[in-house]
């Protein structure tokens, strides 16, 4: 049980840095959808 708890924190850790640049890029799109609504 142990094993797999470890494995499966590593599997999600390690997954993070992508998750994260993933919801960067969402931001940023919808940051720039917004913007340019606002500026017309």
């Amino acid at each position: 049980m142990q094993e797999v708890a470890r494995s499966a924190i590593a599997e999600y850790v390690s997954d993070r840095p992508a998750r994260l640049r993933a919801a960067i890029d969402r931001v940023r799109t919808e940051d720039a959808e917004l913007l340019a609504r606002l500026a017309r």
